[in-house]
């Protein structure tokens, strides 16, 4: 009977260990469940809304499945924007939102490109003209939180306090294709 360290049994949970170490110890090291770059897709939704059993759970999940499909419009009129401006506050702003997932703040400033992708929470649409969305960007030590709307035809940026838009300034966006493409990995 092998009973040392290298019997199989051990030299597996070894490595499984040594694996969970390495994963969560290495600086930038991102977890699969995070890996997307984008908007998480409304099929999930869907699937949940045929699959209820209840009224009550399928409710739940037609407002989930409204609530993604916002979040996802919002995001689409974004991707690509580079956004300047004054918060109410007084507060300068100045961000890039790509498409392809990454964002830069302060791009003025030299300000670090974050590839790890970003997405619309809490949309609140009232129509394609007029809505207010938080948009989160996961970077090392936090997140990049901004709040972004359109109303009347003008663009606005603030920061968000508990799930809500807090003191808008008008925003100039402008296309940032360019931008967008110099990005790319």
């Amino acid at each position: 009977m092998n009973s040392g360290l290298f019997s199989s049994g051990r030299v597996i949970l070894a490595s499984a260990v040594l694996f969970t170490v390495l994963a969560v110890a290495v600086p930038g090291a991102v977890p699969a469940a995070n890996a997307a770059k984008g908007q998480p897709s409304c099929a999930k939704f869907q699937k949940k809304i045929r699959k209820s059993k209840t009224a009550a759970k399928k409710r739940t999940a037609r407002r989930e499945l409204k609530q993604c499909r916002a979040n996802a419009m919002v995001r689409n009129r974004i991707g690509n924007s580079h956004f300047t401006g004054y918060r109410e506050d007084g507060v300068e702003f100045d961000t890039i939102y790509c498409r392809n997932g990454a964002v830069q703040n302060q791009p003025g400033l030299g300000g670090k490109v974050e590839k790890g992708g970003w997405r619309v929470e809490f949309a609140r649409v009232r129509s394609p003209k007029n809505f207010t969305a938080i948009m989160y960007t996961p970077i090392r030590g936090g997140a990049f939180v901004q709040s972004v709307g359109f109303k009347n035809g003008q663009w606005q940026v603030g920061y968000e306090f508990g799930d809500q838009p807090q003191s808008l300034g008008d925003a100039t966006r402008t296309d940032a294709s360019k931008e967008c493409k110099s990005f790319q990995g």
